[in-house]
């Protein structure tokens, strides 16, 4: 099939998040607008996980949706045993090899509020490879099961900002506001009580 010449800059929407994307991949075949998008559309849906990722970094110029994960965990846990539970888990997702796992981070707290009460939890951070939340939260509790730690995790929850680029993995890593700093001091002489890493990469 011959390629379309190139249309005219002014057919497509100002500053349209496509644009540079669209000149930079001159062999697409489109004749108008619409045409491009129903290919992208395409692709985004066809492409596998990995290629659907970068498709998606470059229409958002490097400015993905960022999600956040939190497994709250039964507050009436004593610290060993809920690190115990934490570890099952994550090893048994990280041993999924998800794709939309790939490059996340995840730690572990253990105190929230500004009563600094005891709320063990993982907190997982990715960028979206274009799945929906519910999707991934369905691996998480997929993974739950499987270990057998229904009774010991009561929520999966999933925070989505869109555009963030890697606003939530950044927050993982501790990057976090100073009312938080008395719950981050507890966290993290419990993770050195306990030999817990600030945070971990996938």
């Amino acid at each position: 099939m011959s390629v379309p010449e190139i249309l005219a800059r002014e057919e497509f929407p100002n500053n349209s998040v496509y644009l540079d994307y669209l000149y930079a991949h001159p062999s697409i075949p489109y004749n108008s607008f619409e045409e491009f998008l129903t290919y992208v559309d395409y692709m985004a849906v066809n492409a596998n996980a990995v290629n659907k990722a970068k498709l998606i970094l470059r229409i958002n110029k490097g400015n993905p949706d960022s999600q956040l994960f939190t497994i709250s965990f039964d507050q009436k846990m004593e610290p060993k045993p809920v690190v115990e539970s934490m570890d099952k888990l994550m090893e048994e997702l990280v041993a999924a090899n998800y794709a939309w796992l790939k490059d996340g981070v995840y730690c572990y707290e253990f105190y929230s509020g500004r009563e600094n009460k005891w709320n063990p939890h993982i907190h997982i951070a990715v960028n979206s490879i274009g799945l929906a939340p519910s999707k991934m939260t369905g691996n998480i509790r997929c993974k739950i099961k499987a270990k057998k730690l229904e009774d010991t995790i009561y929520n999966v929850n999933c925070t989505v900002a869109k555009k963030a680029g890697s606003r939530h993995l950044d927050y993982v890593r501790g990057d976090k506001t100073d009312s938080k700093d008395q719950n981050i001091q507890k966290d993290n002489k419990l993770r050195k009580d306990l030999k817990i890493k600030e945070y971990y990469e996938i």
